[in-house]
């Protein structure tokens, strides 16, 4: 079986490399491929440099777009040149089974290439982008662009993935659909059980992109003038107004820019609590990877952190009236209580985010395509 993956639009395999994604975000198809046997060829937005890493897999050819066509600066003539690359395609690409696009934004491709290939379309979707487009106040013409670029997707998709029952909910209540929509949640690697190893006693971390919607200039003044250390992994246009702030209301911050996949497991084992301040998210994965690394999460009470965490249960919920600080000391000193929520975290994702769980459904899904 021959699995054709869209990349996100603009998006190579070069840049997941340099943003220290490419580790984790292999690992699915690396896994689909040693257990199942299956063959993938990954259409990405890179130049021949993608090419490199044909040499690294096994089982994936790579297709980069940039090679074959030159990319335009003006978005709209750029996109019209991939869709008409997508008819070369056929050219390329030999008996493929599915199509599979990574992101929405690849949807567009999906499409022309269903009709090309008259083979089954999956769009997954991390994240609902028009949701998110509202939260960020886009102006009116993306809003409505990705409300198109939704419902076209709904329409020709045979499998719509999505993260979360919030997104599922969302999109069947505000587009029409084939009730072709279903819930894959994200997955972690591996779960730590081992809550005996020392942890920092005044450390706490998060890790996200340093922008608005993490919400970092909030969380630094709920914990101004504290003994706590904030470390942060992530990087973003907000970096140095963070740092200044953080000068201003006497906290101690640490900013790790970049760090890869296979290390940041054991940054997350070194804390004893994670703080997860967004205004929004999806399926965050960073939670999920801290509840499986046997911190305890303490997240903002929004919408989808909702879906995650039951209160006091698996992990901790805090709104704006919440005083965070005494939050965080009571279960930095309270062990007893801390393990008992860490452990029904861990139970969580056993039953949920496992790779080796969403690698089974991933593959059943095309099994069941393949011979609908």
């Amino acid at each position: 079986m021959n699995i054709i993956l869209i990349f996100t639009y603009g998006v190579s395999l070069k840049q997941w490399d340099e943003d220290s994604l490419l580790d984790r975000e292999i690992l699915l198809y690396k896994k689909l491929i040693d257990k199942y046997g299956l063959n993938f060829t990954f259409i990405t937005f890179g130049t021949e440099e993608d090419e490199f890493y044909n040499k690294l897999y096994n089982n994936i050819k790579i297709i980069p777009v940039y090679k074959h066509i030159k990319k335009s600066k003006y978005k709209l003539i750029d996109l019209v040149n991939v869709m008409l690359f997508s008819r070369k395609l056929k050219l390329l690409i030999s008996n493929p089974s599915i199509i599979k696009t990574n992101q929405l934004t690849g949807s567009v491709l999906g499409v022309f290439l269903k009709w090309i290939f008259k083979v089954p379309l999956i769009v997954r979707t991390g994240y609902n982008l028009f949701d998110f487009s509202k939260y960020e106040k886009r102006r009116v013409a993306v809003r409505l662009l990705y409300f198109i670029l939704t419902q076209v997707s709904l329409l020709f998709s045979d499998t719509y993935l999505v993260t979360s029952f919030v997104d599922k909910n969302s999109l069947e209540r505000k587009f029409f659909t084939k009730k072709n929509i279903k819930v894959f949640p994200n997955w972690v690697e591996k779960i730590n059980q081992n809550t005996s190893a020392p942890r920092y006693s005044k450390g706490v971390l998060s890790v996200g992109r340093l922008e608005v919607q993490k919400n970092y200039s909030q969380l630094i003044n709920l914990i101004s003038n504290s003994d706590f250390k904030l470390t942060i992994i992530g990087k973003g246009s907000l970096e140095n107004e963070l740092k200044l702030m953080s000068k201003s209301f006497n906290v101690n911050l640490e900013i790790i820019e970049k760090i890869r996949f296979n290390e940041i497991n054991s940054i997350y084992q070194k804390f004893k609590i994670f703080i997860s301040s967004s205004s929004f998210e999806g399926n965050p994965k960073v939670v999920l990877e801290a509840m499986a690394n046997g911190c305890l999460v303490i997240a903002r009470n929004n919408i989808n952190n909702r879906e995650i965490i039951v209160q006091n249960e698996n992990g901790i919920l805090y709104s704006d009236e919440d005083n965070l600080k005494e939050l965080i000391k009571f279960y930095l000193e309270n062990e007893e209580k801390r393990l008992e929520i860490i452990n029904n975290a861990f139970k969580y994702i056993i039953k949920n985010n496992t790779l080796d769980h969403l690698c089974k459904r991933e593959y059943q899904e095309y099994l069941m395509l393949s011979k609908s």
